[in-house]
């Protein structure tokens, strides 16, 4: 009676740590409701909403900086950068830290904007290390549990396992097997024990350890553990089975998002289909479609979707390309003058920023970046890391000065040579370096008419070689200033970026390096103005058209209207136009928040509108009403 009181208190305390995977779907339904209500009261979802706009921090910097090429062999995707999140999630229990690994699986989904699969599941970083460590947990304890098991079959334990087992004979030995009382994940290990794979191998291991201890009682104990460790490599494949039940699971509980926009293609096509016999009803269809498609783009274009990127930059772009080459083709022929000029002021317009010093994306606004999950990986992209461009161009100098060094000294060690050589044929009776002193012999005869050729084999040898390393040389002192540029361009770029915690970093880390690693650079030092640098307050850096969302809109709406004005007619296009107008009228003067994109996948930038706003795509916007009111009237054509 007693035994079985002992094993029920065993199950009781394990109950509180093992694995409940109903309890952790539960947490990860809950944490799903609440963000989906922008609902952060969670410590969890707090530390994920502060962290997910410190990420967009981290990437904005650092393609602002050192741009988008990243030399690693694996290029990190949303999940490794949400993997930094769940590093430093405090969890009470396993539960509650599987929750968190299947929320950060949600929004690597969302955040790629598509549907949770098991595919994203399984692949997600902070899923992955929770069951790499749940298994190796759950292996140590398993060679215990298995050695307890096996002890109980082989009449060694009169303890019986919480499992289904039977003793199979009684051996004779000294050693006795006093069961585990800390097995947190007994209740895990006895759901697995019945895995047929597991009770496969420990069938085989039982065995063994009969036969083991039959022939060797004295070494009973070595036997066990011996089995046991290897039945207990196998718990895994049933732990791998467990982790794709849980990410099937996950998938049927989670809400997934319908986009219904696409049926407007449907809607089109149809349209243009059921009027193409009728070229009248045909041109306001187009017309209508492409008004449609122009208030989509404004008010309900998501440009982070990687579908709606991908389709605008199949159609509207190439559409546009193609316009413009239509268009320089007949321009000479059909006097299309105004139109080329219109053509020209949308091009130019689109490689002006929208937004010209925005203050409130000064990194001095962002002090909270310095306590961030991803500061560290901000530091070490830009300047810490092997492979990041300060890396690259401090090598590529340090080679080329130990070149140099390497090189000058074969030379300065080949005049020396000669100067031996000198000495020994009497041309020379006495060198002195300081004060600098040659005293040539007396005698004449290595200076005679006999010794020319003495004189030209003397001095031959290093003379090719002076002027090769001279060539040499000059070579690497242009190779050296042209990396020299780039890197000097560089740090100014992160110094000027930076707020003053960065900064101090990077000078703290510049110098250690050219004061420890690369001594041969150490000189370069005095020319960074370091004390210029801490003083400046961090650059306004510009925003491109193409990176806000309202002038990305605007900018792929003139698009569409300039392609109905060439590929279709005036007639058919002041509707769009006048759309466009109305509606980049509206969003110029309602503007009063910025929507950046940094990445894909990566959330956008908020901030508030800062800086000389460009009026150029609003102004362009407004032009192409009248443009179109022009050719109508010229044309003596009715506008409505």
């Amino acid at each position: 009676m007693r035994k079985y009181v002992f094993v029920s208190l065993v199950l009781l305390v394990v109950q509180i740590f093992s694995l409940d995977m109903q309890n952790s779907l539960e947490i990860y339904t809950q944490l799903v409701n609440q963000y989906n209500q922008r609902d952060f009261s969670h410590p969890f979802l707090s530390l994920v909403e502060r962290e997910l706009n410190n990420l967009s921090l981290y990437r904005y910097y650092k393609l602002l900086i050192s741009g988008s090429t990243d030399k690693r062999e694996a290029m990190p995707d949303v999940g490794d950068y949400l993997g930094s999140i769940y590093d430093v999630a405090q969890a009470d229990n396993e539960d509650e830290q599987l929750a968190f690994s299947l929320f950060l699986s949600y929004l690597v989904a969302r955040m790629n904007r598509t549907n949770l699969t098991t595919d994203i599941v399984m692949k997600n970083n902070g899923f992955v290390k929770f069951f790499s460590t749940y298994r190796d947990s759950l292996t140590k304890e398993a060679r215990t549990f298995f050695a307890w098991v096996i002890s109980y079959q082989v009449g060694l334990c009169e303890e019986k396992p919480p499992v289904e087992v039977e003793k199979i004979v009684q051996l004779e030995t000294d050693y006795t097997f006093q069961p585990p009382s800390n097995l947190q994940h007994l209740s895990d290990l006895s759901l697995f024990y019945s895995d047929s794979s597991v009770q496969q191998t420990l069938k085989e291991a039982v065995q063994r350890v009969i036969d083991n201890i039959t022939k060797d009682p004295t070494r009973a104990m070595t036997h066990i553990n011996r089995e046991a460790s290897f039945v207990a490599r196998d718990i895994s494949k049933p732990v791998t089975t467990f982790q794709a039940h849980i990410a099937e699971r996950v998938i049927n509980i989670t809400p997934k998002d319908m986009n219904l926009w696409w049926m407007r293609f449907v809607v089109y096509i149809l349209s243009i289909v059921i009027t193409l016999k009728h070229r009248k009803l045909l041109m306001i269809i187009l017309s209508l479609v492409a008004s449609f498609e122009i208030f989509y783009l404004m008010y309900f274009f998501n440009f982070l979707s990687t579908t709606e990127s991908l389709l605008y930059g199949l159609f509207v772009v190439i559409g546009f390309l193609f316009a413009f080459f239509l268009l320089m083709r007949d321009s000479l022929k059909k006097r299309r003058f105004l139109e080329l000029v219109v053509l020209c002021v949308i091009v130019i317009s689109f490689f002006v920023p929208f937004v010209f010093n925005c203050s409130t994306l000064s990194m001095d606004n962002f002090d909270q970046l310095k306590e961030s999950v991803y500061y560290s990986t901000l530091k070490r992209e830009l300047f810490q890391d092997e492979l990041s461009k300060l890396s690259y161009y401090v090598r590529s100098m340090s080679s080329t000065l130990y070149v140099s060094m390497d090189e000058t000294k074969k030379v300065i060690t080949e005049f020396v040579d000669v100067l031996s050589k000198a000495h020994e044929k009497k041309a020379v009776e006495e060198i002195t370096i300081v004060p600098e002193y040659v005293g040539f012999s007396s005698s004449f005869d290595f200076f005679s008419g006999d010794n020319f050729d003495q004189r030209i084999a003397l001095f031959s040898g290093s003379s090719k070689n002076l002027q090769s390393y001279l060539l040499d040389e000059k070579s690497r002192k242009s190779s050296f200033g042209s990396v020299y540029e780039r890197f000097s361009n560089y740090v100014r770029k992160i110094m000027m970026f930076s707020t003053g915690y960065l900064r101090e970093d990077f000078s703290a880390y510049l110098r250690d390096l050219f004061t420890i690693k690369y001594p041969i650079l150490s000189s370069l030092l005095t020319k960074i103005p370091f004390d210029v640098y801490s003083k400046m307050e961090s650059m306004k850096p510009d925003i491109p058209v193409s990176k806000e969302k309202t002038s990305v809109s605007i900018m792929l709406s003139i698009m569409v209207v300039f392609m109905c004005m060439i590929f279709l007619n005036s007639k058919t296009s002041i509707l769009p136009s006048i759309i466009l107008a109305g509606s980049a009228i509206f969003k110029w003067l309602s503007m009063k928040d910025l929507e950046i994109f940094v990445e894909q996948g990566i959330p956008t930038l908020k901030v508030n509108v800062s800086g000389w706003v460009n009026p150029g795509i609003f102004i362009i916007a407004v032009t192409l009403v009248f443009f179109n009111l022009y050719k109508l009237l010229r044309k003596g054509e009715k506008v409505l």
